[in-house]
């Protein structure tokens, strides 16, 4: 399966799933992907589009491969807002990157204000989202 950008992904448990939207996919730094995790998960009889407008949620760097092979299913599309696809703008190795470009050395200002990107393995990546509490204030 292909992971494209606006994809809604779920992050599945036995009774619950974590929300997340794919803002970025690389093609330079292979099978990366920016994922926009929503800092809620669901009971399986809520709908994903309830959470798409949360404030609360992470920008997390991950591996495609769950996406692809189906494990976290692609559940919906949602087209990038202006800020999404801003989101891609960080710091790799003292550079500004934007999307797969690098845009030259971060500037003192730019280091302290963008972040770094930092990859997080899928099992880091589903323990952080299996504690996080239920929308409407239930927690698991």
């Amino acid at each position: 399966m292909k992971v494209v950008e606006g994809a809604i992904v779920s992050i599945p448990f036995e009774s619950t799933y974590g929300v997340c939207k794919v803002l970025y996919v690389s093609k330079y730094f292979k099978n990366i992907a920016l994922l926009k995790v929503f800092s809620e998960k669901l009971d399986k009889n809520q709908k994903h589009p309830i959470i798409l407008k949360s404030d609360s949620f992470e920008l997390i760097y991950t591996a495609t491969k769950l996406i692809k092979n189906g494990t976290w299913p692609i559940i919906g599309t949602e087209p990038l807002s202006k800020l999404d696809r801003e989101a891609n703008k960080r710091i790799v190795g003292g550079d500004v990157w934007v999307a797969d470009e690098c845009m030259g050395g971060a500037t003192d200002s730019e280091l302290k204000s963008l972040p770094e990107m930092n990859v997080f393995n899928v099992i880091y990546l589903e323990g952080k989202v299996s504690k996080f509490p239920l929308k409407n204030g239930c927690h698991v």
